[in-house]
């Protein structure tokens, strides 16, 4: 099959990232530490994580689950989804995009 090319430099694909694209969540996360902000690929559910629907601060990751997996750690900040900032959205606003994000991944295919 002939991959086809990523349509922006920075939507790549990142490491870890499942072979079909259209099957995963991209989560961009501000580093806790003030680092530089990195986007995370989720390609299955539950992710693992509970975060401030407010404040969107990660409170907790659960060992051994995707989250964990792809190095979301507590007091990182969710910034975006699929691109979509949540700057100057509201928290409800901000659940939605999510939500409606990672309905993507009903329809991914079973790992085997």
């Amino acid at each position: 099959a002939a991959k086809l090319p990523a349509p922006r430099a920075e939507a790549a694909r990142l490491p870890g990232a499942p072979e079909h694209a259209e099957h995963a969540v991209v989560i961009t996360f501000a580093a806790a530490d003030g680092g530089e902000d990195m986007d995370l690929v989720f390609s299955r559910k539950p992710f693992g994580f509970n975060f401030d629907a407010v404040t969107m601060e990660v409170k907790e990751v659960y060992a051994g689950s995707v989250a964990d997996e792809v190095g979301v750690q507590e007091g990182m900040r969710l910034l975006a989804v699929q691109r979509i900032s949540f700057a100057g959205r509201s928290p409800k606003e901000c659940m939605d995009l999510l939500q409606e994000a990672i309905r993507v991944l009903d329809d991914a295919p079973a790992r085997q």
